[in-house]
This record gives C-alpha cells, sequence and structure tokens, in this order.
C-alpha cells in the first residue's frame, strides 16, 4: 500500500499547489477543488473562490463523470445550473459571504453531496494510483 499511497500523496501535492491545470488530469484536480471547496463551506463557498475559474465547474464535472461519480457530477451540474440562473456578484466582505450564504438556496446540494462523498477517496486512488502488475 505505500506506494499506492505515495501516488496519493503526489496527485494531493500537485493538485493543491499546482499553478496552471493543464493535461489529462486537469478534470481530476478540478474535482479535487470542488470537494476540497465543499468540504470547506459548502457550494455556496465553491461558486464563490472559484467564481473567476467557471470552467472548472464544468471540468469538475468531467472529473467525476471520469472517476466513475455520476451522482456527484450531477448534483454539481444541478447546484451550477442554479447558480447561473442569475446575477452574481462576488461578496467583498465576511459579512456579505455569510448573508448570501444563510438564504440556504443551494443547501440541498451540500446535503446531496456529503451523501456522496463517502468513496471519493477510493474513486480518486483507483483513477490515480497505478495498478501494480504481477
Amino acid at each position: 500500500m505505500a506506494a499506492g499511497s505515495d501516488a496519493w500523496n503526489e496527485f494531493v501535492e500537485r493538485a493543491c499547489v499546482a499553478a496552471t491545470q493543464d493535461g489529462e488530469l486537469a478534470p481530476l484536480y478540478a474535482r479535487w477543488v470542488y470537494h476540497s471547496e465543499v468540504c470547506n463551506g459548502g457550494h455556496h463557498q465553491y461558486f464563490e473562490n472559484c467564481s473567476d475559474r467557471p470552467g472548472d465547474w464544468d471540468a469538475a464535472v468531467s472529473g467525476a463523470r471520469l472517476i466513475g461519480e455520476t451522482e456527484v457530477a450531477d448534483n454539481l451540474a444541478a447546484a451550477m445550473e442554479l447558480w447561473r440562473r442569475k446575477p452574481r456578484h462576488p461578496a467583498h466582505t465576511a459579512a456579505e459571504f455569510l448573508k448570501t450564504e444563510r438564504d440556504g438556496e443551494l443547501e440541498g446540494f451540500d446535503d446531496r453531496f456529503f451523501e456522496l462523498e463517502a468513496g471519493v477517496h477510493h474513486a480518486f486512488e483507483a483513477a490515480v494510483v497505478p495498478k501494480e502488475t504481477d
């Protein structure tokens, strides 16, 4: 398992420090950012923090599908659709963020996300850790 853990840790490190997210792993990096942001503050935080990179939202959907997380991808796609329905302005203060977050429009997506996240580590590891050969 040590080799797998090394590959996993390398993936996580690259996901956290990569300045660009080019290449075949880009959807997985976007999916990892989505996971991290939602775990830290829900979909509202994800959309606020990544509002300057909405293409990453679509990449995160692709990343979820790539590792077999169809329901996660569908949940994010539906949250994106709701978020895009009206003009949004980034919060400039914590008070502004909390005011819009408290309206709870994305709460159901957060709940569904956490129902589905139990297997995320396994799904990522299966996608990025090289298979051992006999």
